[in-house]
């Protein structure tokens, strides 16, 4: 998915509907953004948490993995293993989003797009990968 053209997409919206999109609705900014990105309806759920994501933090930080952010961000080890373990992983990456926003973490949304796309064991990995190492990182200092 290409950030850069969603967070010009959003910045575009009038302001309602921009709101909408922090709060997880679809309103017509989301559909004006599904018909210029055109995604299958499969992909909406996805391009919804990402504009979600986006709305709440902006881009996101390139040189900090979706993985490392929740590290860093203070997401405990409970947390990240019902991510990566839940068989419906919107309603969880939502309640990531949420507390990255919470705690004004931005991060990457490369991982995340990519769990949300593939839902498989190498997008998993990717992402207890970033944070393990962030968190080993961390201790070593």
């Amino acid at each position: 998915m290409d950030f850069d053209f969603l967070e010009s997409q959003i910045n575009q919206l009038p302001k309602g509907e921009e709101a909408k999109l922090r709060r997880g609705k679809r309103g017509e900014g989301f559909w004006k953004i599904a018909a210029k990105a055109d995604v299958s309806r499969h992909e909406e759920r996805r391009l919804e948490l990402l504009c979600y994501a986006i709305a709440q933090l902006g881009r996101g930080d390139d040189d900090l993995s979706f993985g490392a952010a929740l590290h860093e961000a203070g997401y405990s080890k409970t947390r990240l293993n019902r991510l990566l373990d839940t068989r419906e992983p919107e309603v969880e990456c939502r309640k990531a989003i949420d507390f990255l926003a919470a705690q004004g973490q931005g991060a990457s949304w490369q991982q995340l797009d990519d769990y949300l796309r593939y839902k498989n064991d190498r997008a998993r990995d990717s992402i207890a990968r970033s944070y393990y190492s962030a968190k080993y990182n961390d201790e070593s200092e």
